[in-house]
């Protein structure tokens, strides 16, 4: 069902990247556009596919009962926090790479959001094509920016993982890292 889902959201993504490039008169405002939507959906692919995500409340009503037969307060069984696996899916990792692919910078933005340090790392292993953010990532961490020192010091040490696991594919992209 996943994989269907995806397929799909894929399709739909051609279509509104259509839609946008006829609807807006000026390009650089309909890339912004696609560049932004492009950024949400794969924060969210990411964070999805690293089991990041968290859902607070009761799994079901049986177990909900039991603990609260069990327990003096039922609320604390309602913030219960649930977490979730990390999902191996072949076609989340490929539309990544695609998007990657498709929007330089789009690593540079992630990991300014500062996605969990599991995301970055699921990054780092299946998406090789981060390496392009290369030059983005050592602008944000050299010359003045409004980063603070977690923030940057966040991004150098995903700017590192990221040499260390591609460098070798284009090592005079990756020695600024």
């Amino acid at each position: 069902l996943r994989k269907i889902a995806l397929l799909v959201l894929e399709r739909l993504l051609e279509a509104n990247t259509q839609i946008v490039m006829r609807m807006e008169p000026s390009r650089r405002v309909a890339d912004e556009i696609l560049a932004a939507r492009d950024l949400i959906l794969t924060r969210c692919l990411v964070i999805v596919a690293t089991g990041e995500y968290i859902l607070r409340g009761n799994r079901n009503k049986n177990e909900s009962n039991n603990n609260n037969n069990n327990s003096s307060s039922s609320s604390s069984n309602t913030n219960e926090i649930h977490p979730h696996e990390p999902i191996q899916c072949s076609i989340t990792i490929h539309m990544v790479r695609s998007i990657v692919s498709h929007r330089p910078g789009l690593i540079t933005m992630l990991i300014k959001q500062e996605i969990p340090d599991k995301a970055v790392d699921w990054l780092v292993e299946h998406i090789p094509e981060c390496l392009s953010d290369a030059q983005e990532l050592t602008t944000c961490l050299s010359g003045r920016n409004p980063l603070t020192a977690a923030e940057r010091l966040a991004t150098a040490d995903a700017a590192l993982r990221i040499a260390i696991s591609h460098g070798y594919r284009d090592e005079g992209r990756a020695q600024p890292l």
